[in-house]
């Protein structure tokens, strides 16, 4: 497809193309000039530095073959950069009346799903989630009817594909009154990088009444790619998410992950893994926020850095005051493999409540070099032994993935970088 610049009337170009009416045009229009008012998402921290607007193009085609996942044919929504490649979903999930459809086509087949749970929310998000409703192509909704509890997962692929090309991929999933239903996103990059690409993906999870919802999102991303990605849930009485995320590349990669616990007795669990090298800098955000009683929220991060990787983490914890008996933890644990590679970790709590749990653990060292001397006296090679150490020290996080061929493609992932490096 031609080139369509990220501007106003790149909009105009961009949704012509794909034949939208006025007003999703004009619902684009909007939301970039509410992006354009806001600033990049940037910290002490972490810095966006590389990276123009001007020269990405958010109308690239499908000029790949897609990630690995894609080619070992084990996804069933599979998407490159602007383009649908594949659209073959679970048979279970028509037999139940799930629904599952590109973004592409919410708008006309599902406008009252796309309204509520997509177009309306907003005034939460940085300048990237803000610019994706100006611009996204793709994506899923998902929907799952009361009562429905699903036990195949489904499995998606997103590729960003050659330099300068800009994706911009939303997720929304909608969890009815006590249903059930897994969903694991595989995000890649291919082709030659001669220039730098953006990934911006958004993520809303809305969890009803007793139901459940859990994701899993693996990301193997080239070095000159720029990702912005954030989830958003909201979560309802008695309701559960458990999200998994595993990072294993980009330029720079930021990861926003905010959980409201809405309704009293729900449950979110989260947990990140993550293995960087060469220049790669991570800068990750959780935020919980409880708002009824007896809710329970916890946060696990594990990674591994060598070179000069970087990693930041966020963690702020909120409790309101109608928020009794709630019990919230925080736990970051990093192991620095080279002098170069540096960890911040830095967690906040705001309690409100007088009858509440809530705790903080960080741990950033480096390998302890007994166990390498163990593992050496039993005939183990050096390299082989750190090696070993490292991804046992990974493995809670990725042996949790709930689907072999993910999980296997997670260990591959960390097993290339590991003999790159």
């Amino acid at each position: 497809m031609a080139e369509v610049n990220i501007s106003l009337d790149g909009i105009r170009e961009f949704s012509k193309k794909r034949h939208e009416p006025d007003w999703l045009t004009e619902a684009r229009f909007e939301a970039f000039r509410q992006s354009e008012l806001l600033p990049l998402p940037e910290t002490r921290h972490t810095r966006i530095k590389g990276l123009s607007l001007a020269s990405l193009n958010p109308l690239a085609g499908a000029n790949g073959k897609g990630s690995p996942a894609v080619r070992n044919g084990a996804a069933h929504f599979i998407q490159v950069n602007s383009e649908i490649v594949r659209a073959n979903l679970p048979g279970e999930f028509a037999e139940k009346g799930v629904i599952v459809s590109d973004m592409n086509k919410a708008f006309s087949k599902h406008p009252e799903i796309f309204h509520k749970y997509f177009l309306q929310p907003g005034g939460q998000g940085d300048k990237f989630e803000t610019m994706l409703k100006g611009f996204f192509a793709g994506g899923l909704l998902i929907y799952v009817p009361a009562n429905v509890r699903l036990t195949e997962p489904l499995l998606s692929s997103f590729t960003v594909s050659g330099g300068s090309a800009a994706m911009f991929v939303p997720v929304v999933i909608i969890a009815e009154d006590r249903s059930e239903i897994k969903i694991i996103d595989n995000y890649a990059s291919e082709g030659e990088m001669n220039a730098p690409s953006l990934l911006v993906s958004a993520v809303s999870v809305f969890v009803k009444e007793s139901a459940r919802v859990d994701y899993i999102s693996i990301r193997n991303l080239g070095n000159n790619v720029f990702s912005f990605s954030t989830l958003r849930s909201n979560l309802m009485k008695d309701s559960t998410i458990d999200c998994r995320f595993g990072w294993f590349g980009g330029r720079l990669s930021t990861g926003r992950i905010c959980n409201s616990l809405d309704g009293e007795g729900a449950t979110s669990s989260e947990t990140q893994v993550f293995f960087l090298t060469g220049k790669e800098h991570l800068h990750i955000t959780s935020d919980l926020m409880h708002r009824q009683r007896n809710t329970t929220a916890k946060v696990l991060v594990r990674g591994a850095m060598r070179d000069s990787a970087r990693s930041v983490f966020y963690g702020n914890v909120l409790i309101d005051k109608d928020a009794q008996n709630a019990d919230s933890l925080l736990s970051d644990h990093i192991l620095l493999l080279t002098p170069g590679a540096r960890g911040d970790s830095i967690p906040g709590l705001e309690i409100k409540a007088n009858q509440v749990r809530a705790s903080h653990s960080a741990s950033i060292g480096q390998i302890d070099e007994e166990q390498v001397f163990y593992l050496m006296s039993r005939g183990m090679p050096e390299a082989e032994a750190r090696k070993t150490i490292v991804s046992g020290f990974l493995s809670p996080a990725i042996e949790a993935i709930p689907h072999e061929s993910f999980k296997n493609s997670a260990w591959e992932i960390f097993e290339k970088k590991w003999e790159a490096a």
